[in-house]
């Protein structure tokens, strides 16, 4: 009997160092979770001329640059590819972008920040403008019928009809109902684009002219 709980007991200590050394060997991956908070709010807009990339601040405050990547295949995260590294809000010439998705990153000198939300390219629905002069009040009123699915209007205004759109207009003003009025300082030009709640055509209006009585 005492042979018995000696080997009882032996084979008990035997087992319990087995099991100290296998859990003593097992080492496990460094896990590192990112606590710089991405940029928010990633809009993804083309006018036919630039495709403008527009995103808030993060809430971990300016980084020192922002990281901007896309992939043709958007729902695979591991396709995503750098486009490029910028400073701000960023617009390039108009390319292919239909069918691809775009994420932005903050880069600290920490690290680079969680992804943002994907967005994927937008383009404005055309609306119908009608434009009226207010001589008391001497103001320019612009008008239009509302678009279903649209999430607001984009004015673009300049006092040059043969400026360089859009970089030479001034805007965009975002409009969420379906009339703007300006109070004219000189004659001014007019462009408005609707931003559709999902992607669509993007199109504007035809230049419209405005200007106080007596000014040409």
């Amino acid at each position: 009997m005492k042979k018995l709980i000696t080997l009882l007991i032996i084979m008990a200590a035997i087992g319990l160092a087995e099991g100290v050394r296998a859990t003593g060997s097992a080492i496990s991956e460094a896990v590192v979770i990112s606590t710089l908070y991405p940029p928010s709010n990633l809009l993804v807009e083309s006018d036919g001329f630039y495709v403008e990339f527009t995103w808030d601040e993060p809430l971990t405050g300016p980084p020192e640059s922002y990281n901007l990547y896309y992939s043709e295949s958007p729902e695979d995260l591991g396709s995503y590819l750098l486009l490029d590294s910028v400073e701000s809000n960023y617009a390039i010439t108009e390319a292919d972008y239909d069918n691809a998705g775009f994420y932005v990153t903050a880069v600290y000198a920490l690290g680079e920040s969680r992804r943002s939300e994907i967005s994927y390219l937008s383009r404005l629905q055309p609306v119908r403008v009608q434009l009226m002069i207010d001589d008391g009040r001497e103001a320019a009123i612009l008008s239009w019928e509302p678009i279903r699915n649209t999430e607001s209007y984009l004015v673009y205004y300049s006092e040059q009809a043969d400026a360089a759109f859009p970089e030479q207009w001034q805007g965009p003003l975002t409009i969420t109902g379906n009339s703007f009025i300006d109070p004219l300082a000189n004659k001014r030009f007019y462009r408005v684009f609707a931003r559709p709640l999902d992607s669509g055509q993007r199109s504007g209006t035809n230049t419209l002219k405005a200007s106080k009585p007596g000014k040409n």
